[in-house]
């Protein structure tokens, strides 16, 4: 009788302390584990996030969809250490970014790692945010900090990176989005995406009008006229897989932007006008070279 007893009570020892274990074990099996993200702004190759040693902001397509109604510059202005001078006013006022307090200027611009620029600007070249529509935006990969190393003198402050939308994953996917508001403000877009045996596509076009308001602070009994401003932007990202190593990425981008602004703060302006064009269309060549990708964009 002893000796059963003393059997049982190892046996209860013993289903004690692989109780826990058990336990442990089947809620491993359950688990999740998520994927570090992988990013190109701080080395200029696929990298995951947490191997950078940099400060680096991902704004991804969960957020951005979010963020349904606003456009890019409303967007980067809620990130921290970034500014957008005019993100809320008139849409037709320029939009100036300060990254970490440093000059419009001294940020750069890449649009799917290819910097942008513009000659013609009166602050050092740098682009116009107007001109990229938020609808056509997969993610937007903000590194801040000197990277002078890697970009050159125009990221003193730090780069944004915006990256296009690309195929999805069925052979053909119809997307769009309709939505109205204060000002008689419409804002639309559609497109179709989709990938298949090697070939992987995003057309997409958007349409954005608004009456606008008015910036000027009025004054007697004359209303100032509300400047309003339009957009239409049309995309296409084509990506061509030849073989395990080397795929062709064409793309054709265009956006016009028309929109009207005051004369100053309580001056109102009939004729003032802003009106700018982007036509981007060139390709890129990856080459997968001892598991690195090797990136040469080409511009037309």
């Amino acid at each position: 009788m002893k000796k059963e007893k003393k059997v049982w009570t190892i046996t209860l020892i013993v289903l004690l302390w692989l109780a826990p274990n058990l336990i442990q074990a089947q809620q491993d099996s359950l688990n999740t584990r998520q994927l570090d993200e992988v990013v190109i702004s701080a080395t200029k190759f696929p990298k995951n996030k947490s191997e950078t040693g940099k400060v680096l902001t991902i704004i991804d397509q969960d957020q951005i969809k979010r963020s349904t109604g606003k456009d890019i510059t409303q967007l980067l202005n809620e990130q921290v250490g970034l500014v957008v001078s005019g993100s809320n006013s008139n849409p037709g006022k320029d939009k100036s970014v300060y990254l970490q307090g440093a000059k419009n200027e001294y940020t750069l611009i890449l649009l799917d790692g290819i910097p942008l620029n513009d000659p013609s600007s009166v602050s050092g070249g740098a682009y116009d945010l107007r001109l990229i529509s938020l609808d056509q935006v997969e993610r937007i990969e903000i590194l801040k900090g000197i990277q002078s190393t890697l970009y050159g003198s125009d990221a003193i402050a730090g780069v944004i990176n915006i990256i296009t939308k690309s195929g999805g994953d069925k052979p053909a996917g119809f997307f769009g989005t309709l939505g109205y508001g204060s000002y008689n403000t419409l804002r639309g877009n559609v497109g179709v995406q989709g990938s298949r045996k090697g070939i992987d596509y995003n057309v997409g076009y958007t349409r954005l009008s608004t009456d606008g308001i008015s910036e000027a602070e009025e004054v007697g009994a004359t209303p100032f006229d509300k400047d309003g401003s339009s957009q239409n932007s049309f995309q296409a990202n084509v990506g061509l897989t030849l073989n395990s190593k080397f795929t062709v990425k064409p793309f054709i981008r265009y956006t016009r932007f028309e929109g009207k602004y005051d004369g100053g703060a309580f001056t109102d302006d009939l004729l003032n006008k802003y009106e700018a064009t982007l036509l981007n269309t060139g390709a890129h060549l990856n080459y997968t070279l001892n598991k690195e990708i090797c990136s040469c964009p080409i511009f037309l």
